[in-house]
């Protein structure tokens, strides 16, 4: 799919080509002791605050602070919604598509969106 935006799409193709998102993954996981490296995605953040915060306590050995179970679903820094244009997001999805079903394999989870523009559902 071309984006019809050669200096934009060679861009992008240089990005997806330096960072790989699973052989990131790999070169953690290869270089840190399993149980060292916990891999969270904005997603886990956002679909459950206090399970996230939770999780990533229980993960680094620290107890749960009570005061910040309240901050934890309020919003700061809010910018203003930005839609990207539909013919990038297809051509993203497609641009990682491997590279999202080969993170899928070394990792055994995504987000579910990850998942559907995958077609790993």
């Amino acid at each position: 799919m071309s984006l019809d935006e050669p200096d934009l799409e060679a861009w992008l193709e240089d990005r997806i080509a330096i960072s790989p998102l699973t052989q990131a993954a790999k070169n953690w996981l290869e270089v840190f002791e399993q149980g060292q490296v916990k891999i969270f995605f904005y997603e886990d953040i956002t679909a459950g605050s206090v399970a996230f915060y939770k999780d990533l306590c229980a993960f680094t050995g620290m107890a749960p602070r009570a005061d910040v179970f309240g901050k934890l679903n309020s919003r700061s820094n809010i910018g203003r919604p930005m839609e990207q244009p539909e013919r990038l997001k297809k051509w993203m999805e497609e641009a990682w598509r491997d590279d999202v079903r080969a993170l899928h394999q070394l990792l055994g989870r995504l987000p579910d969106a990850w998942l559907e523009k995958a077609a790993l559902v």
